[in-house]
């Protein structure tokens, strides 16, 4: 599955600075509960950056970021499961 991490100027919200496109692969315990609810954990999660745009000129590649958004995975599992 694809998604994109997006990142805003600091200055002005308004505008974004990066977009960074990653495959995620996700392992994932789902539940269906009693009343039809579905409720689910993930358990891992890992990203590889596929593309980078920047509105900024740069000589950053898509390969340089791979441990930075590696260092996010677990981050985002906890923001993911709070």
């Amino acid at each position: 599955m694809g998604a994109f991490i997006k990142f805003l100027n600091p200055y002005d919200e308004n505008y974004e600075v990066i977009e960074i496109k990653v495959d995620l692969v996700a392992d994932m315990t789902i539940e269906l509960l009693y009343d039809f609810t579905v409720s689910g954990k993930v358990n891992k999660l890992i990203m590889n950056v596929t593309d980078l745009k920047t509105y900024f000129k740069t000589n950053v590649k898509p390969k340089d970021l791979g441990i930075k958004v590696h260092a996010m995975e677990s981050p985002f599992v906890t923001a993911i499961n709070t």
